[in-house]
């Protein structure tokens, strides 16, 4: 399993939050069909970790989690259920996942989005994360 597939599995497995958006997590896009809150995924970089002297597997990967609703409230309980699920996590990933030294919750941009069509507003939440992992 790679570190995409065990963040993927690791968001659908935690209560709060599937209570919440259902399995409405998805690898880059939402789909256009589902229904708000959703969230979507995507690994923005990875750096290797280098030792003195040597360098060694573990990699920093920056993930970037966005949360989308159709309400302030929504986003926000969203939002907190992927940082309880996330934020300072370590040990295996996922049901048969990649095995984590730590993941460290780096920054959050709040944005609201109006369709120019429907005129409807969408509230999203872009959350950084950073995850130590042999990869």
């Amino acid at each position: 399993m790679n570190l995409n597939q065990s963040l993927y599995a690791e968001l659908n497995a935690h209560a709060g939050l599937t209570d919440l958006i259902g399995s409405k997590v998805a690898k880059g896009v939402i789909d256009e069909e589902w229904t708000l809150p959703a969230i979507a995924f995507d690994r923005i970089s990875r750096t290797p970790v280098h030792a003195s002297g040597s360098d060694i597997s573990l990699n920093e990967t920056r993930y970037q989690i966005s949360v989308f609703a159709d309400g302030a409230a929504s986003v926000d309980l969203v939002t907190a259920q992927v940082l309880d699920c996330l934020r300072d996590f370590t040990g295996q990933l996922g049901t048969t996942g990649i095995n984590v030294q730590r993941i460290f919750f780096d920054e959050q941009i709040e944005m609201i989005e109006k369709d120019t069509i429907t005129h409807g507003i969408t509230y999203h939440n872009a959350l950084d994360f950073l995850i130590w992992a042999e990869e």
